[in-house]
């Protein structure tokens, strides 16, 4: 027999899940002109998504800097009597 307790937590969760995916497909159907969802679902995509949002960020902000430093590397390099200069 299966643990009504579980089975509770499954149900809720099915409701949720429902009740969410209606939410999206009324937001959908009424043209999202603002490109935004309603309150909740917009929280629980930004909190779904912040994770791997930093990650993104810093690894572009690590390569951006990688790649300015390389810039003024080989800046000193071919130039390096204009490089004092600036």
């Amino acid at each position: 027999m299966p643990n009504v307790e579980v089975v509770l937590r499954e149900s809720q969760l099915t409701d949720s899940v429902l009740e969410d995916a209606d939410l999206v497909d009324r937001a959908i159907d009424s043209g999202i002109p603002t490109l935004v969802f309603p309150g909740r679902l917009e929280g629980q995509f930004l909190r779904q998504t912040a994770e791997k949002r930093v990650q993104i960020l810093t690894l572009f902000g690590v390569m951006s800097v990688l790649l300015i430093m390389g810039q003024l590397a080989a800046d000193w390099f071919l130039m390096p009597d204009v490089f004092q200069r600036s």
